[in-house]
């Protein structure tokens, strides 16, 4: 009998051995999964820390945001996420100094966040995302035991488990990992969601407008309905944990149709509302901007989530809150509620409007570097030198988000020379879409230009300009919704599509990377 009992446990344990190493392969979320391994690894803590929900994913177009309040920021939130999840994940990092925003935790708040599971399972099966990426403790034995009965421990504890009939069609960060990189922000913003409500929705929802119009009275006419105790104590303890540490707390309500019609949560939104004013924290509910910011149902992709179109409208609202709440410098020179170009892609993506550049572009600083010898002559100028013991040399900007199939020109100001010297300049789609040009800076000219794959229609020209520079122009008919420029000394040896490639030749040339203009350009 005693044999039997050490094979069973031995079986045991080689089960739950292979059980965790597939675990390792099937993540559930794996954009939240990813972000949070970044978070925590990130040396340089972040500006802004987003939670929450769907919403949080959506709402914030932190690209924008952070091009023009010139933060760094990062989004840990999960699909439908309950506050006491929320909850778990501010504890796993709050006990770490390393790990606090430089400026302010930011969390999107809605009634239907404290609710009790009801039973349909997929409100279930999606908290188990974040649950996956909580550390074992108090927190994480709470919210099982609060939303699961012991039937579903196995799911809960193991994805391969939850998944085994599964795979891989359930799995859609796991399953189609680099496409929904592809469609999504990597610090965790999903922002290029583009389909609209359909004829069926909007004739569903076609008195919206008394809607909004009633909303704000309608929630200050409303007897305050309480939140659970424990979801009081929930919130409650994010508050105070914030403030003991000295940690800004903002929460937000994003816009939503939904929100406009549930009158049935209306007193718990007003008891929220004067719950965090008791307790002097800041909070916006951007519903009751709803017609300020512009709203329409072309900015919906149903009736609780902004679309491409609704994040950017609500973007410039968020900067003006923010930059107000927490006194934060807006970058200026920003015509920041004109036509906002932003979207769904990284970090280092900036944001066009009109001929303004974010600062993180328009700095040399900021700009990636490859195989080049810099050296920053003064304010204005920095001199690129070819490292002739690499492959390839030159330095890009970071993303710049634009409009498909516009015709758009790069332009940057370049020193003059008495000696041969020549400068190569890109602007770069997904390969192979490129438009490049040649240019010799000595006799002022067009050495070289042309387009490729599904970029038509471009040219390139020379400008004399003031204090002794010339202004090297490329332009061309884009795909895509991002692009970088890219630019370096090449030889007149190099020719096109390869200027960047590798050369003997160590000329240095002398840029002025705040002089770089990149904007439509007319046919």
């Amino acid at each position: 009998m005693l044999k039997f009992y050490l094979k069973s446990l031995i079986l045991i344990i080689i089960t739950l051995v292979i059980l965790k190493a597939c675990d390792s392969f099937i993540i559930h979320d794996e954009l939240l999964h990813y972000n949070i391994e970044k978070f925590k690894k990130e040396i340089d803590s972040y500006d802004f820390i987003y939670l929450g929900n769907s919403l949080t994913r959506r709402s914030y177009n932190a690209p924008y945001i952070d091009s023009i309040l010139n933060t760094k920021s990062i989004c840990l939130a999960s699909e439908a996420q309950h506050f006491y999840i929320t909850n778990s994940i501010f504890e796993d990092f709050i006990e770490n100094e390393n790990l606090y925003p430089k400026k302010a935790l930011i969390i999107t708040l809605s009634p239907w966040q404290f609710k009790v599971l009801n039973e349909q399972k997929w409100w279930h099966f999606l908290q188990m995302s974040a649950l996956d990426e909580i550390s074992f403790s108090k927190n994480y034995y709470s919210n099982v035991n609060e939303f699961y009965n012991y039937k579903d421990f196995p799911k809960i504890l193991s994805t391969t488990i939850r998944f085994h009939n599964e795979i891989p069609s359930q799995i859609v960060q796991t399953s189609n990992k680099m496409k929904v990189f592809n469609i999504t922000d990597p610090n965790g913003f999903v922002l290029g969601i583009n389909s609209k409500l359909n004829e069926s929705q909007r004739e569903e929802k076609k008195d919206i407008l008394s809607y909004v119009d009633s909303y704000s009275k309608s929630i200050a006419e409303t007897q305050p309905k309480e939140l659970s105790d424990k979801s009081v104590e929930v919130l409650l303890n994010v508050i105070e944990k914030c403030k003991s540490k000295g940690i800004k707390l903002i929460f937000i309500t994003p816009p939503s149709i939904d929100a406009l019609y549930y009158s049935g949560e209306f007193g718990q939104r007003k008891f929220i509302k004067d719950f965090l004013n008791q307790y002097n924290v800041s909070y916006i509910d951007f519903n009751q901007k709803f017609k300020e910011i512009g709203l329409t149902f072309d900015d919906f992709n149903d009736f609780a989530h902004l679309n491409k179109e609704g994040n950017k409208k609500l973007a410039p609202f968020m900067v003006d809150f923010l930059a107000e709440t927490l006194n934060v410098e807006i970058r200026k020179n920003t015509e920041r509620k004109n036509k906002v170009i932003a979207d769904k892609d990284s970090l280092n993506n900036t944001i066009t409007d009109e001929d303004n550049l974010a600062k993180h572009v328009l700095e040399f600083s900021s700009w990636g570097k490859v195989g080049i010898i810099s050296k920053t002559l003064n304010p204005e100028e920095v001199q690129i030198e070819r490292d002739v013991n690499v492959k390839s040399s030159f330095v890009h900007t970071g993303d710049i988000i634009v409009d498909e199939d516009e015709i758009y020109e790069a332009r940057i100001n370049v020193k003059t020379s008495i000696e041969d010297a020549y400068i190569g300049v890109r602007i770069l789609g997904k390969y192979p879409d490129r438009v490049d040009a040649i240019f010799d800076i000595k006799n002022q000219k067009v050495m070289d230009f042309n387009t490729y794959g599904n970029f038509t229609s471009g040219e390139a020209n020379v400008e004399l300009s003031k204090n002794n520079t010339i202004v090297c122009k490329v332009k061309s008919r884009v795909k895509g919704e991002k692009l970088k420029v890219l630019l370096g000394p090449t030889s007149i040896l190099n020719k096109l599509p390869s200027w960047e490639a590798q050369s003997d030749n160590t000329s240095a040339v002398t840029i002025m990377p705040l002089s770089l203009v990149f904007k439509k350009a007319n046919d």
